[in-house]
């Protein structure tokens, strides 16, 4: 039990670990966020179902990143803002997948995250 609790300390000591290949892809598994950003818009409109499928892909990247990212509660929590990020980038990058998309949009809104957890009331 100590190896695996110095391993533990080993692993924390040299960072968050990155589950990414050399290019920084990684395998995207559930709700379609690997397809490309270009099948989102390939009618016109995000349809409900895609919103809603995004929204809640997001939330569970939100939630896995504020909790990895040090200094970090909450990052970009309304969703409304999220979205024109990703349409943009979708739209100058129609072959990218999805998930890089919402990558791009966490990642200009890091600035402004917030570090430290609300005091309630």
């Amino acid at each position: 039990m100590r190896l695996v609790g110095l391993a533990a300390a080993g692993l924390l000591a040299a960072g968050v670990a990155n589950a990414a290949d050399a290019n920084g892809h990684y395998s995207v598994r559930q709700l379609e966020m690997g397809r490309p950003c270009s099948s989102l818009s390939a009618q016109g409109a995000w349809s409900e179902a895609d919103v809603a499928i995004l929204s809640i892909w997001i939330n569970g990247y939100r939630s896995a990143l504020s909790r990895v990212t040090p200094d970090t509660w909450d990052i970009l929590s309304d969703d409304a803002k999220m979205f024109p990020w990703i349409e943009s980038y979708c739209a100058a990058n129609p072959t990218h997948e999805v998930y890089r998309a919402i990558e791009f949009a966490f990642d200009q809104a890091f600035e402004t995250r917030v570090r430290v957890k609300p005091k309630d009331g």
